[in-house]
C-alpha cells in the first residue's frame, strides 16, 4: 500500500511518500522537495 502527500511549508511544498508492507506491517517513508525526485527526471 502506498500514499503520496504534500506538506506546505514557508519555503514551499515537501512531498511525503509512504510505503506500507501489509505482510509485516512495517512502513518506510521519504520526504522529497519535488515530485521529480520520485520519477527520476
Amino acid at each position: 500500500m502506498t500514499d503520496i502527500a504534500y506538506i506546505r511549508t514557508h519555503e514551499g511544498r515537501l512531498y511525503l511518500a509512504v510505503v506500507l508492507n501489509l505482510f509485516s506491517r512495517r512502513g518506510a517513508a521519504t520526504i522529497m522537495p519535488s515530485l521529480r525526485a520520485f520519477s527520476g527526471s
